[in-house]
């Protein structure tokens, strides 16, 4: 099996700054909070 290194390594620093990216984390939690208003237990 071959892998690339680089490759795999240059994808998971892009997916953690991202995720590291706290207003991006603050609309997806309202987002997310907007669409299961209604489907959540009152």
């Amino acid at each position: 099996v071959s892998i690339d290194v680089v490759g795999l390594v240059d994808e998971w620093a892009a997916r953690f700054f991202e995720e590291l990216d706290y207003v991006k984390e603050g609309e997806n939690g309202t987002h997310f909070a907007e669409t299961m208003i209604n489907d959540l237990p009152q």
